[in-house]
């Protein structure tokens, strides 16, 4: 049991959450996190098999992301200016002042 709840603890430190158990039913489920909650004082919480499949995807996806990054500052200048793009494609900085001209006054006609 020891054991047990070492190889827990590690993986809590390195994932930040374990899976404690594997329930069946929503009911079982539950009752094991009551039993979590009140009897051993941890923060639980019951999660479905399609939501821990997501949490799994994202997880790869954002490794997958911090490794391209890494390839080259290029890339990870166009990644990043990708993400933090708030302006619908249209980024000033980014526009030719002859075009971005040219849609302003198509905006101001209609």
């Amino acid at each position: 049991r020891s054991s047990t709840a070492e190889e827990l603890t590690r993986r809590v430190d390195a994932d930040g959450q374990v899976l404690v158990r594997d329930y069946k039913t929503i009911d079982g489920a539950g009752i094991g996190f009551s039993r979590l909650r009140k009897d051993v004082g941890l923060h639980a919480s019951v999660m479905t098999t399609p939501r821990l499949d997501a949490e799994e995807r994202a997880k790869q996806l954002l490794e997958w992301l911090a490794e391209l990054l890494t390839a080259h500052p290029a890339v990870s200048a166009i990644v990043v200016q990708a993400l933090v793009d708030v302006t619908d494609g249209e980024d000033v900085l980014c526009v030719d002042k002859g075009v971005g001209e040219q849609k302003q006054q198509q905006q101001q006609q209609q």
